[in-house]
């Protein structure tokens, strides 16, 4: 029979101490992944917003009259930081409840920048606000975020002090460029009015587009000679600016021709003509067009044609337009062959040549397409058929006008020919 192992007090002990070892192994390991996890976590923005943080600071947050009447006045700096800053969120508290509004006006690097604010669009009185935070709004690629709260301050309330201001607002009359000032508070298209105190200067700057030139200001700009003003701040003031572009254009012009041009379409590519109705458009200098053509049914584009262009075969053409340019497309039937019909008036024949009407009795033959075909009409006894005199008789229809015998048809369409034939003798023509 074999004796039970007994452990001994010294194992238990170094079991426990293995146990203990272990779990503050743990321990650890559970504290490092939490600093961890909130490092990434504090650094989203950073990852997100660019190789630096942007980061925004409050100098100065209080609540004061202006004009008489309650403002919360809060200035904003910037640092050097990296990124896309197209604004800042403002979130207002009065320790029961917090008032978010954004305001859509960046701030340079290092730029500084005051925000006012009035109880009604806070909807709340501002004399009960106690403290106020900044979060920047950013573009990343094209989609607009909000970054975390950079700064919190509390807010002065002194309701002693009173300061004048006057509204500055800035219209754009033209599109193709941008209006900012300096202080901040003006960056129009966006933001386009802002109150400053009276006295303050205000420097305004604008900037065109790519592709447009400042043309000049007015109201109380007006006669500025440069893209820049300066306005001193002692009464409510309205700019106007207008740009133009300094692009060259050119018109190119789309006709369409032959069968079927009137059931058949050009289109472009950059789009701007449908022709169709639309058949002219402005294209920029230097712009390639590609036209392609779509013949309507039963017909089939043939050919480009045009001064300046170099469109060989039935595909695509495209058009470089460094000049005004007209383009003509031309179209025609997809028949193989075409009916030609003739009729009798009176009494007589009409036969063709080549071979296939012998009228009457067989009045339709189909000619192929392009065929040129010769009528020539014969008076029965009695009758007479005056082609070249002054009647009665002669051809009608598809060869109205000729005054010969024969007449000559080309076969391009379907043709309809009457032969009239008269019982009373030609007439002859004199001079």
């Amino acid at each position: 029979m074999k004796k039970k192992k007994r452990i001994s007090k010294k194992g238990i002990s170094e079991i426990l101490a293995t146990l203990l070892i272990i779990l503050l192994v743990l321990a650890v390991a559970g504290i490092i992944w939490v600093i961890v996890k909130n490092l990434v976590g504090s650094n989203v923005e950073d990852i997100e917003m660019g190789s630096t943080r942007i980061l925004l600071s409050i100098d100065n947050a209080q609540v004061i009259l202006e004009n008489n009447i309650g403002t919360a006045k809060v200035s904003v700096s910037r640092d050097s930081g990296e990124g896309n800053l197209t604004g800042v969120r403002f979130i207002f508290s009065d320790n029961e409840n917090s008032y978010s509004i954004d305001r859509k006006t960046p701030i340079s690097k290092l730029g500084k920048q005051t925000f006012r604010f009035n109880s009604e669009e806070l909807g709340v009185d501002v004399a009960t606000l106690l403290e106020v935070s900044i979060a920047p709004i950013y573009k990343a690629g094209n989609v607009e975020k909000m970054g975390q709260i950079t700064d919190t301050s509390e807010i002065e309330i002194d309701t002693s002090i009173n300061i004048i201001s006057y509204s500055l607002h800035v219209d754009l009359l033209s599109t193709g460029g941008s209006v900012a000032s300096s202080p901040g508070g003006i960056s129009c298209g966006v933001d386009c009015e802002q109150n400053y105190e009276s006295g303050e200067p205000v420097t305004l700057i604008a900037t065109p587009e790519v592709g447009y030139a400042f043309v000049s200001w007015g109201g109380d700009c007006v006669g500025e000679p440069t893209n820049t003003c300066v306005l001193t701040m002692n009464a409510a003031k309205t700019v106007t600016a207008t740009f133009t572009t300094t692009t060259i254009e050119y018109l190119l012009t789309v006709s369409k021709i032959g069968a079927g041009a009137s059931v058949s379409t050009v289109t472009s590519d950059p789009v701007g003509i449908y022709c169709g109705a639309d058949c002219n458009n402005n294209y920029i200098s230097g712009t390639s067009v590609i036209l392609s053509a779509l013949a309507g049914t039963g017909y089939t584009f043939a050919t480009w044609s045009g001064t300046g262009i170099s469109c060989p075969g039935t595909g695509s053409c495209t058009v470089t337009m460094d000049a005004a340019k007209t383009v003509t497309a031309t179209f025609v039937s997809s028949a193989t062959s075409y009916l030609l019909n003739v009729q009798i008036s009176g009494s007589g024949s009409v036969a063709s040549a080549p071979y296939g009407i012998s009228c009457y009795p067989d009045c339709n033959e189909n000619y192929p397409a392009g065929q040129t075909v010769y009528l020539t009409a014969t008076a029965a006894s009695g009758w007479y058929f005056c082609p070249d005199s002054g009647g009665p008789g002669g051809w009608e229809v598809d060869c109205y006008g000729q005054h010969t015998n024969p007449c000559i048809i080309t076969m391009n369409s379907v043709k309809t020919v009457t032969a009239t034939f008269s019982s009373t003798s030609c007439i002859l023509q004199t001079e």
